[in-house]
Order: C-alpha cells, then structure tokens, then sequence
C-alpha cells in the first residue's frame, strides 16, 4: 500500500500538534497579609465584621484585582454555614467589611483563591 502524500500531512500535522509540550507563562498573585480583624457591637440588629489587608502587588502590573475570604458563621438559633465571599483587592491596603445579624458570629475565617495578575517582571 502507497502512502499518499496528504495522508503524511494529515498524519506529522497531528503528532506536531499533540506532542508538543505547552508553555505556560509565570503565574503572579499579589500578597494578602491580615493586619486588623474587628467585629462591631450590635446596632439595629446587625454587626459588622471588618478586615484590615496589607497587599503586596509589586509582581502585578494591575493595582486591584478578586480574592475570596471563607467564613464559618456561628448562629445562635440556627445551624453554622461555611460560605464564600468575592472581593476586590486594590494596592497597598484593603479594607473589606461584611454585616452579619445580632446573633451570629464568625467563627473562623481564611483567605482563599487570589486571581492571578500579569506579571510585572
């Protein structure tokens, strides 16, 4: 059996395509740093839980970006809940708030995806 000629294209285009290893670019993150956590007293009913972020951007050619903090809420007359919360970092510092009801708290709290940022370097 001949091979044809556009069978050999077909066949050194598909293994050049797949074979070749993919290049990913350097990944940056700005750093977050915790610098001042409060939670207020209640009014009306509410209370609010402030944070204090130091940020580190010099990797990052943009100045703000997304970062997620995820929380464990302590209710009162209700089951604890494990959620999520999407924010905006700016450079140098950040601060972010969240209002909860009289009778919850925050139980435990941590930093989690940072989107990346185009590198500077």
């Amino acid at each position: 059996m001949r091979n044809s000629p556009l069978l050999i294209a077909a066949a050194a285009t598909f293994i050049a395509c797949t074979s070749a290893p993919t290049a990913a670019g350097p990944v940056c993150k700005p750093k977050l740093t915790l610098t001042q956590v409060r939670f207020s007293e209640a009014r009306n009913r509410q209370r609010t839980w402030t944070a204090n972020f130091a940020v580190d951007s010099k990797h990052c050619i943009e100045s703000s970006g997304m970062f997620e903090i995820k929380f464990v809420r302590l209710k009162e007359f209700g089951p604890d809940l494990t959620f999520t919360e999407r924010l905006k970092w700016s450079a140098d510092m950040t601060e972010v708030s969240l209002d909860f009801w009289w009778d919850e708290a925050v139980g435990d709290y941590w930093i989690g995806d940072i989107t990346p940022c185009s590198c500077a370097d």
